[in-house]
């Protein structure tokens, strides 16, 4: 609040990303959310490997329930 009352940025750190950890970060998040992720954006191998925790509906890639207990996990494993 000081920084700002003194016409200051408040911004003490940042950072950047480049495409390929911005692809990570937006497949991580999209997961989570009821739409999913697109399904061409995730390795075939990869959904194989969470069968149980994701599924396939239609063009979309899902948490199922048990998915959506784990989605940390499930998030990190589509990076």
């Amino acid at each position: 609040m000081e920084a700002v009352e003194a016409g200051r940025s408040p911004v003490n750190a940042g950072e950047e990303l480049d495409a390929d950890a911005r692809r990570v970060e937006g497949l991580q998040l999209a997961i989570r959310t009821r739409d999913g992720v697109p399904a061409d954006a995730v390795d075939a191998d990869v959904v194989a490997e969470l069968d149980g925790f994701v599924e396939r509906r239609d063009d979309r890639v899902v948490l199922t329930r048990r998915g959506r207990l784990l989605a940390n996990e499930v998030a990190i494993r589509l990076g």
